[in-house]
């Protein structure tokens, strides 16, 4: 508690001072009266509150006095000196200036004045002087003083509370929104994830143990979170080497289960996508499908080549992925999760995808496409030419070394029969070269 001269006066001494300087302000409106008013109310709350508060509260009664000023001037047209005359026809008369301005100033002074006597007219002291005599009356007005500051306390509490924590990514699951964040913020080491309210993607801090309440979890991996998505009706996170996914409807049960699996590759966050109930994306190691337990790689066909940079998105039954190589090309390949069966479609970066009835994909040049088997085509769309490609297999026999010869020779199995099955478009022809 700051110390000051009111605590060492009788309750009844500091009643009477307010009183009277309360009164003064509200009934003498002699302009050097409020003047008075007004620069020992603001030299008092300085010397209680602190400059610091009395900052804060010159700031907001500012504007609201200058309010205070013009309303009286709208309302207000007497007067002997007419300034002008307002576009309603109503005179503007000096007279209605400088009573606008003494109110405005005697709105200023009664406030501060009143802060001062929250700081002193504590309820302990209210209570001692008319507890006796009326104590409901006493209750009621130490109820009614002390709602200002502790309004004011609230609404600190809430403007915190609406702060939205940064985050690296986040996705839609449940009705809330899911975030994650590693790094430092605010000079703290934070490895968290987020979800807000449920239904309001403003309040991200409020825990009041009920089942909408706001989450927040830490995990021990290290690590940046190298993307987020929605799958199977659980919000999933991912690291280069962890795989979190949280389980439960409500934050009282919210289970985060992390696993030490291969997570996506840092700046492949735009590879996850979904094609035959399962989720695709770019590892470190190539491509991987992941059903919820352990990711299987499906990028044997690549061999050891390696890709970064995944940007993928899928009609529901094909995987299509843009990935740049190691000598930065970029390439288009599909996966095709009904064969298992992976087809280089043509050099592409593609830049996004989306799904508006059909898979559109964005590349770097800032053409629309249209990928997978399409059921309409909009109006207006330009078919791709013609694309040129031939199927070549190695020899159908096996090979025999000889043991007194390092010389593979084909003596191990013939051939008797080739069954070739095509369905050809109108037009078309096939050559078969044996």
């Amino acid at each position: 508690m700051k110390h000051h001269a009111f605590l060492a006066c009788h309750p009844a001494v500091n009643l009477l001072y307010f009183v009277l300087v309360l009164t003064f302000s509200m009934f003498f409106l002699h302009p050097l009266c409020l003047a008075v008013s007004l620069c020992a109310a603001l030299w008092c709350a300085a010397q209680l509150n602190g400059g610091a508060a009395v900052r804060r509260s010159a700031l907001l009664l500012a504007p609201t006095a200058l309010l205070a000023a013009l309303v009286n001037l709208a309302f207000n047209h007497q007067g002997a000196t007419i300034l002008a005359y307002l576009p309603s026809g109503n005179p503007l008369t000096l007279e209605s200036i400088a009573y606008g301005f003494a109110a405005a100033a005697m709105l200023a002074a009664v406030v501060l004045w009143f802060s001062c006597w929250n700081t002193v007219m504590t309820s302990d002291k209210l209570m001692h002087l008319f507890g006796r005599v009326v104590p409901a009356l006493s209750l009621l007005l130490s109820m009614t003083l002390r709602f200002v500051p502790r309004f004011q306390a609230k609404l600190r509490e809430v403007t915190a509370a609406r702060r939205v924590p940064d985050m690296d990514f986040v996705v839609e699951q449940g009705n809330r929104l899911w975030g994650c964040k590693y790094g430092i913020v605010d000079g703290r080491p934070v490895n968290e994830i987020y979800a807000s309210k449920l239904g309001d993607i403003f309040n991200w801090n409020v825990f009041d143990g009920v089942a909408t309440d706001s989450f927040a979890v830490d995990v021990a991996s290290t690590g940046d979170f190298t993307a987020c998505c929605s799958y199977l009706g659980y919000p999933c996170f991912f690291k280069e080497e962890h795989i979190y996914k949280v389980y439960g409807d409500k934050p009282s049960n919210f289970q985060v289960m992390g696993s030490a699996s291969l997570g996506v590759e840092r700046g492949s966050d735009e590879s996850l996508a979904i094609a035959g109930e399962t989720l695709f994306y770019l590892s470190r190691t190539g491509i991987v499908a992941w059903s919820g337990g352990i990711p299987q790689s499906v990028s044997a066909a690549f061999g050891t080549q390696r890709f970064r940079n995944g940007v993928a998105g899928s009609d529901g039954t094909k995987y299509f992925v843009s990935l740049q190589d190691t000598t930065g090309v970029y390439q288009l390949f599909a996966f095709d999760t009904r064969t298992n069966l992976w087809h280089r479609e043509d050099s592409t970066q593609a830049v996004g995808w989306g799904w508006n009835e059909e898979l559109y994909c964005l590349d770097a040049t800032g053409k629309l496409w249209m990928n997978g088997n399409a059921r309409s085509v909009p109006q207006g769309a330009v078919q791709e030419a013609l694309v040129a490609w031939k199927a070549e297999w190695a020899d159908f026999y096996e090979y025999t070394t000889y043991s007194s010869s390092s010389t593979a020779t084909p003596e191990k199995k013939g051939i008797g029969k080739l069954l070739l099955r095509l369905e050809l478009a109108v037009c078309c022809y096939l050559l078969i070269i044996l």
